[in-house]
């Protein structure tokens, strides 16, 4: 990484990069790291027989005395003297902004699966032996947590430089999120395991509770700092610009439009519609990081896809109700299927381009079931065919058949495709027919609600037949 990168930056504010130093500290910090994870490591060896001894080389790690006398005089000054070092180089290893190919949490993990490999098909007696699955930090997260237990005598917090680094531009958003996310799971561990090498049994439940404490106490602290960050945030008009274009695949689509927009002659994208033919969709409890300028935080992958969704089906929902308001010419009650599928057969022939839209649960399950069925397909002239939307189901004769969504509703309506004048669009920009806005809920300063808002009118034609046809059968008489 070149020492004029933004990341070195903002490690240096605003002083000189000194390479002779920044090589010292990566040294000294490796150099730890490689103690810690050995520890680490070693801790998780299951049924080890020597316990006491195991205890006394994870310390010596740890702290950096000496394990056997020598001539040297003193100890490591460099070392982990309590939990706030442990957390401290735990989010180290974690790597959370860099962690991938060629970063040094990689190069870290690299070590422990080295580790396995040194018992890997070792015959010794007949047996074979093999690492203990340790090989990536949060695969040690048990270890970490008993160390960081042992050492919670009285309630601990991270050290001045680890906050000063979590609350600058190094850690993004989404990095102080994974660093609560794995915090949350040393709480679970805690609360989840009660035999520990570490810990003396006796002390285990202050030490414990004093772990927890101080737990939820930085987990606190990096929330309370991203919500005020998050609140003081404008909106990232760029972002909600993307989210307009996004949202509008719909209608930007120059292929053939979609049902039930392909039932329509004309199809008008820039037409002058005012508020009264405005149509919204809100999505609720929508947090704020989310749409905030300047806030790197992780996002669906897919929602660019899923608001086009929302605008797509909310759409057709609208032009399908402009279909159920419209008055209908005539009215059929049935009592059994081989009725209504009869007279949808005969009323169809007498239209130029006969559509039928299906509520009835009842008839949709017939239709669907035809297609297994040869006998029930065969008596009515139901048949597929390819290129049709989701909502088709078949058709009859020569109507195409549609399914309607409506949990209220349960009838059919029977009509041409001539009833289908004109629907028309307002037009903000190029490939823009959404407007996307952020609001905030009344008393909240992170969540919200994001409005999605377009613009239709169906114009439907009055002198087309619309037939309502409702099949009514018991629920338990036979289809």
């Amino acid at each position: 990484m070149e020492s004029t990168s933004d990341t070195w930056q903002l490690v240096l504010r605003g002083n000189d990069y000194d390479y002779s130093a920044a090589f010292d500290l990566s040294l000294r910090n490796a150099h730890i790291d490689l103690r810690v994870i050995t520890a680490c490591y070693m801790l998780l060896k299951p049924g080890d027989d020597q316990p006491d001894l195991l205890a006394k080389y994870i310390k010596a790690l740890l702290t950096g005395s000496r394990i056997h006398p020598s001539g040297s005089i003193g100890q490591s000054r460099h070392n982990i003297s309590n939990a706030g070092d442990l957390l401290g180089a735990y989010i180290r290893h974690r790597d959370y902004r860099y962690y991938g190919e060629g970063s040094y949490g990689t190069w870290l993990s690299s070590i422990m699966e080295s580790f396995g490999r040194i018992y890997e098909e070792r015959r010794v007696s007949g047996r074979i032996y093999s690492g203990w699955g340790a090989n990536d930090p949060r695969s040690m997260n048990r270890a970490y947590v008993e160390i960081a237990i042992s050492m919670s005598g009285t309630i601990w917090k991270l050290p001045n430089d680890w906050e000063e680094a979590i609350f600058s531009g190094f850690f993004r958003h989404m990095d102080q999120q994974s660093i609560i996310s794995d915090l949350h799971d040393w709480i679970k561990i805690a609360n989840e395991h009660d035999d520990y090498l570490l810990v003396d049994p006796s002390s285990l439940e202050i030490f414990k509770g004093n772990f927890i404490k101080s737990v939820e106490g930085i987990i606190q602290k990096i929330s309370d700092a991203q919500r005020q960050l998050v609140a003081d945030a404008d909106k990232d008009r760029d972002r909600l610009a993307n989210f307009c274009v996004a949202s509008s695949a719909i209608l930007s689509n120059k292929g053939d439009p979609e049902f039930p927009l392909g039932l329509f002659e004309h199809f008008d994208r820039e037409a002058d519609l005012n508020d009264n033919s405005a149509f919204s969709v809100n999505i609720v409890d929508y947090a704020k990081e989310r749409v905030a300028s300047g806030i790197d935080t992780s996002r669906a992958i897919n929602e660019d896809s899923w608001m086009a969704d929302c605008i797509s089906n909310n759409l057709k929902l609208n032009v399908l109700r402009s279909l159920l308001k419209h008055p209908q010419s005539v009215s059929y009650e049935y009592t059994d299927i081989d009725g209504i599928l009869s007279d949808i057969r005969k009323i169809s022939e007498s239209m130029a381009i006969p559509v039928l839209f299906v509520g009835s649960q009842k008839l949709k399950s017939t239709l669907r079931r035809s297609s297994y069925e040869p006998e029930v397909a065969g008596r009515h002239d139901i048949s597929r065919q390819d290129g049709f939307d989701n909502e088709y189901i078949c058709h009859i004769g020569n109507c195409e058949v549609y399914s309607l969504s409506f949990s209220d509703v349960d009838y059919c309506l029977l009509t041409s495709k001539e009833l289908f004048d004109t629907v028309s669009f307002r037009k903000i920009a190029d490939d823009q027919y959404v407007d996307v806005d952020f609001e905030l809920n009344k008393g909240s300063d992170t969540v919200g609600k994001l409005i999605l808002k377009y613009w239709m009118k169906v114009n439907l034609t009055g002198n087309t037949p619309c037939v309502k046809l409702e099949l009514v059968i018991k629920d338990d008489d036979s289809v």
